[in-house]
């Protein structure tokens, strides 16, 4: 992960840690001090609540932009890796339960599969001795033939992979804090 992605994840946790200690505390402002200045008696205490919402949406805002910028490339990678481990070893017995002959080495993965449009691409071997030649084949996949392996590989990527703690769980407990904390009777709410 990039050091400024970090940098916005961790602004994120920080933020969603202090609204919700404030909710299960029931935090009621009296008394602030930041930078050394103390400020007592506020007139509207919940202004610090909305400024700590503000800062909420400015980060998870922030969040996203870099999430989309820095780490997109390195989600979808641990997301495709984890399906090609899982898929390409059913699409290999079934296309070796179709022939005997295959050449293992230019079967397409379940990557490639995917945008084809469900055609499997492959090669197999033809005849005998001297007159051996490739041919390639083109074998239609259904789906429901590997629905088992690609569940297989989204608990793997889920499990596995640290894509869900450093890019799924800040928006996770983003939401979490926003319907637990901003929807309730609480005087820091946002409704």
């Amino acid at each position: 992960m990039t050091e400024s992605f970090l940098r916005q994840r961790r602004n994120l946790f920080i933020v969603n840690g202090i609204l919700f200690f404030c909710y299960i505390a029931q935090v009621d402002i009296s008394k602030l001090t930041i930078a050394g200045m103390n400020f007592e008696g506020f007139g509207k205490p919940e202004s610090v609540f909305i400024f700590l919402w503000i800062g909420l949406a400015y980060f998870f805002y922030r969040y996203l932009i870099y999430f989309i910028e820095d780490e997109w490339q390195n989600f979808k990678t641990y997301l495709s890796r984890e399906l090609e481990r899982s898929v390409n070893e059913r699409l290999l017995q079934i296309v070796s339960n179709k022939h005997h002959d295959l050449n293992e080495n230019c079967l397409h993965s379940y990557s490639l599969m995917k945008e084809n449009d469900w055609k499997l691409h492959y090669q197999v071997y033809l005849g005998e001795g001297e007159d051996r030649k490739l041919d390639n084949i083109i074998l239609s996949i259904n789906r429901s033939d590997i629905w088992k392996e690609e569940i297989t590989g989204l608990i793997r990527f889920a499990l596995f992979t640290p894509a869900v703690t450093n890019y799924l769980l800040p928006v996770l407990i983003s939401a979490y804090v926003l319907i637990v904390c901003g929807f309730t009777n609480w005087n820091g709410a946002i409704f």
